[in-house]
């Protein structure tokens, strides 16, 4: 029997010994390794001999979620992307994994598009990516600062293992407005008229 369920095993006409295997499955749970007890049940048709039992140990291989910003800085001009890269090793690769994150960083939610607070990556893939998209504005404000970290999983079952490195940031450089005085396009002014005088601005 293996945990209360109870199994056949049927010895060939002439064979002194059989093999039972044990398949585990993976999954993207955190459980720890686990155990598999097999124990032979009484029978008229036998006699129980010594060992009767045996345990097999099942290695926990949970998926291990690393992330790190791979294009550090973004800025206003252009606009220039910035780019946090999720690796996850382990696990079950043929289902999806979400990671959450949490984000924080001088730069407030109107200085970018704004993002979730997960990400999954795709199953049969080992990598996502999240992307800082700045919003340009008219304001002098100085490079700012977004900064990611993977938090626990939140759910009953933990669904990953936080790796190093876990934190990533990303500065997203400043592009206020530059205005000159570029000419002065009418120099002479007049009382008599009046004949005005010109200045022309610019702005870049």
């Amino acid at each position: 029997s293996i945990g209360g369920s109870n199994f056949l095993v049927t010895f060939p006409a002439g064979e002194s010994s059989v093999t039972l295997a044990i398949t585990p499955i993976a999954d993207n749970i955190v459980e720890g390794d686990e155990t598999v007890v097999v124990s032979i049940n009484p029978s008229l048709n036998y006699v129980l001999g010594t060992p009767s039992a045996a345990t097999m140990t099942i290695a926990d291989d949970p998926p291990v979620v690393t992330m790190s910003a791979t294009d550090t800085v973004a800025a206003e001009a252009g606009p220039d992307v910035g780019v946090f890269t999720f690796t996850r090793t382990g696990g079950n690769l043929a289902a999806d994994l979400t990671v959450v994150f949490s984000r924080s960083g001088t730069a407030s939610l109107s200085d970018f598009i704004a993002i979730g607070v997960t990400v999954t990556i795709p199953a049969n893939q080992t990598s996502a990516t999240e992307t800082i998209m700045p919003l340009a504005d008219n304001t002098v404000e100085g490079d700012e600062t977004v900064l990611l970290a993977i938090v626990p999983s939140g759910s009953l079952s933990s669904t990953y293992l936080i790796g190093t490195p876990s934190t990533g940031t990303v500065t997203i450089a400043d592009d206020p407005a530059i205005i000159t005085v570029t000419s002065v396009t009418d120099p002479s002014a007049s009382e008599a008229g009046p004949d005005p005088g010109v200045f022309t601005f610019a702005r870049s």
